[in-house]
């Protein structure tokens, strides 16, 4: 039986992908391949190179926009929307005996586009001030209740990643 990785985690670990490459001396690769490691313990594997695109289109859009230093405050933005609200005006509830936002899929509903769509809505919701970029200090590490996602977050890239 299929278990897709939900569309909203796939967008949230390329954030976190691309919030990583920005500040740490790495690839992008490497990254994905230390985030599809850890996402397949739990769902289907993702290929890396569809994290690696999604991730890229992040930084992409935000060259564009010309926002400069100010990108690490986008994407970690991002990723606590993500992980907090399913849209501007819903919280998103990750406890409790009801939550179904951990569940896996049947078939994948993630794809490079949806990942666009998403993290450009988020841009243009914090710009028109319906939403707000994370709190000061604010980090996955430190602030997300998923263990498989606060493991990923606090895993170093191995050196055996770099040089694939």
């Amino acid at each position: 039986m299929s278990n897709f990785c939900p569309d909203w985690i796939f967008n949230l670990c390329s954030g976190m992908i691309a919030t990583e490459f920005i500040s740490k001396s790495t690839t992008l690769p490497a990254l994905s391949q230390k985030y599809t490691e850890v996402i397949s313990s739990e769902y289907d594997k993702i290929e890396p190179a569809l994290f690696e695109e999604a991730a890229e289109q992040y930084i992409l859009m935000l060259n564009e926009l010309e926002v400069g230093e100010e990108s690490f405050n986008y994407l970690t933005g991002f990723c606590c929307y993500k992980i907090n609200f399913v849209n501007p005006k819903t919280k998103r509830n990750l406890t409790g005996l009801f939550s179904k936002e951990l569940k896996g899929t049947a078939s994948p509903e993630y794809n490079i586009n949806n990942a666009k769509k998403a993290f450009k809505a988020y841009i243009f919701a914090m710009r028109s001030k319906q939403m707000e970029l994370a709190p000061p200090g604010w980090t996955i590490e430190k602030d997300i209740t998923i263990e498989l996602l606060k493991d990923v977050a606090a895993k170093d890239v191995g050196i055996e990643n770099l040089f694939s």
